[in-house]
């Protein structure tokens, strides 16, 4: 009953404990707490042992490599992401292809639906889940001037825009939108 872990308990208690230490710990404690105390409470030390040198190696990779924003962009929607279209024989086009062939697809038309097609297409992308950074960085640059601030401002993303004066319309154009929906939206007294 007060025998120590042998070492191959131990091994195995590590092992377990970098897997999942919180659960490894859990189920060592309580499982030998009433019949092997003693091994218990060295479980339960090997296990928050672990539990913070898993905390340490994270603090240390994330120090060292640091967060690839660029690619936890536009993981969600990607440029592969297949595109679904429900309506509107115009844009049956979209249907089952991903952001970079819509984008082809567009291309396609003559300047009027060329930018009707990005427009719908910017449309969709932001109805979709996620941050849709790289998709707005795909799409919206193919529109004309008028058209690309209005692109920027619907997803509320006018620091893309690298012109300053074309940034501050598209900021200007975010904040008479927000204003139109907080004046619409706000119960008279």
């Amino acid at each position: 009953m007060t025998d120590p872990l042998t070492e191959q308990q131990k091994v195995y208690i590590w092992i377990f404990s970098f897997l999942n230490p919180i659960f490894a710990g859990a189920i060592f404690y309580y499982g030998w707490k009433k019949k092997l105390p003693t091994k218990a409470k060295q479980a339960n030390q090997i296990s928050l042992w672990a539990f913070f040198i898993t905390i340490l190696i994270s603090l240390a990779f994330f120090v060292l490599v640091g967060f690839d924003e660029e690619r936890i962009e536009g993981e969600i929607p990607s440029a592969n992401q297949t595109i679904l279209v429900k309506s509107d024989e115009f844009f049956k086009g979209f249907e089952g292809k991903t952001y970079v062939q819509a984008i082809s697809y567009c291309e396609s038309f003559d300047s009027t639906n060329k930018d009707n097609c990005f427009l719908y297409l910017s449309i969709k992308a932001s109805m979709a889940e996620g941050d849709k950074t790289n998709i707005i960085k795909a799409i919206c640059p193919q529109l004309s001037e008028g058209k690309r601030v209005t692109c920027y401002a619907v997803f509320e993303k006018c620091d893309l825009i690298e012109n300053e004066v074309t940034k501050t319309i598209c900021k200007s154009e975010v904040e008479k939108k927000n204003e139109f929906i907080k004046v619409n939206t706000s119960s008279p007294n």
